[in-house]
């Protein structure tokens, strides 16, 4: 016998079905949804130049890693064999600041000139630690702008390469001379002041001043 109490619900049931099949389906990537993108990582920063603050120089070539032995160096009383590794470490200490002042002499002279030791400290250091750092340079001396070929000043003929090389040549001793500024075009060829810092050929010079009139 047809009853409708039990027919409407059905049919309910039925419609309920029919839509949840009909419903659309999500997109997997809704616009308002978009999958992230990392940013992109900024550039790296160019790596600063270790010599571009005197507080950014290395340590050996701060003047007063040197001062600071010089003084303990002054004022160690202690057995030979303390004295003995105390010395050690000052032989390493110059090595280190050898081999920095060396290069910054040949790429940055102004600061090699800015970096020299002072003479306080220099005159506590024992010699073997004074002779193997740099050297003060001053007096008088003779500037020249040398045009050099070849790997031993040979006359280019066979092709070879050639630069104009500074020089400047005291009474004992010949360097090749990495100058600060422009000044001592003024004194090519003849003799003039000079004040510098070296290491073995190789000389950083401070500015002369101007050329007396003829």
């Amino acid at each position: 016998m047809y009853s409708p109490r039990l027919t409407l619900p059905i049919l309910l049931a039925i419609l309920a079905m029919s839509c949840g099949a009909c419903r659309p389906t999500p997109p997997d990537n809704p616009p308002d949804e978009q999958e992230s993108t990392p940013e992109s990582a900024s550039p790296p920063r160019p790596a600063q130049s270790g010599l571009s603050t005197p507080d950014a120089l290395p340590d050996a070539l701060q003047p007063d890693a040197l001062t600071a032995w010089a003084n303990t160096w002054k004022e160690n009383s202690g057995s030979p064999e303390q004295r003995e590794q105390l010395l050690m470490r000052g032989k390493k200490i110059a090595a280190q600041r050898r081999e920095h002042m060396l290069a910054l002499i040949v790429s940055d002279p102004a600061r090699a000139l800015a970096s020299e030791l002072p003479d306080d400290a220099r005159r506590l250091l024992p010699k073997e630690i004074a002779n193997a750092i740099e050297h003060p340079v001053s007096g008088r001396a003779r500037y020249d702008l040398l045009v050099v070929c070849g790997t031993h000043g040979e006359s280019g003929a066979h092709g070879e390469a050639c630069r104009k090389e500074a020089q400047i040549a005291t009474l004992t001793t010949r360097y090749t001379a990495h100058h600060v500024g422009d000044a001592w075009l003024a004194y090519i060829g003849v003799e003039g002041p000079v004040r510098g810092l070296a290491v073995d050929d190789q000389i950083a010079v401070a500015p002369p001043p101007p050329p007396s009139p003829r």
